[in-house]
């Protein structure tokens, strides 16, 4: 179904998907994110510990115009994690980093 949605020009309600791995959501909103410096703003969606986990066989999907949990097209359970933004800040709750500081520390020997 989520193949079908992607690749029919005619739904065209799906930007961009992103597998969630190791890091979990909060390290794939990131990475989504860092191409374009765009900002992310995290809804109440869930435990801020959870982000981190790691969720394979999960995917972000970045849609035009779904408003809310339920489900995309009735085949695809979703939770709505927040918004992209244009300010290049992720935050969350009361808390905020850049992008820029995020690619920084990204790049940084280990």
């Amino acid at each position: 179904m989520l193949y079908m949605m992607i690749s029919d020009s005619k739904i065209n309600l799906i930007k961009s998907v992103y597998a969630v791995g190791y890091g979990g959501v909060m390290e794939a909103v990131c990475k989504m994110a860092m191409g374009n410096k765009l900002g992310f703003e995290f809804t109440e969606c869930c435990d801020k510990s959870e982000l981190f986990k790691a969720l394979y066989g999960s995917v972000i999907i970045e849609v035009d115009g779904l408003k809310a949990n339920g489900s995309l097209g009735g085949m695809l359970e979703t939770v709505k994690l927040g918004h992209t933004t244009d300010d290049g800040v992720i935050k969350i709750e009361n808390e905020s980093i850049s992008i820029d500081e995020i690619v920084s520390a990204w790049q940084k020997p280990l």
